[in-house]
């Protein structure tokens, strides 16, 4: 079994590869959501963030 380290911006990801076999593991996430409105930032337009014109 090999290990492969690939690095994509400021995430690294590490694949195990058994012949024609890679497999990856993330890690697990810690985001939760307390309030269903938080789940609106991710589909709507708001106020709590810029446009992104720097």
């Amino acid at each position: 079994m090999i290990t492969r380290k690939i690095m994509v911006d400021a995430m690294e990801y590490n694949f195990q590869v058994d012949g024609t076999t890679w497999q990856v593991d993330f890690s697990k996430s810690q985001t939760k959501v307390k309030d269903i409105r938080q789940l609106a930032l991710l589909k709507e337009n708001s106020t709590f963030f810029c446009t992104g014109f720097f």
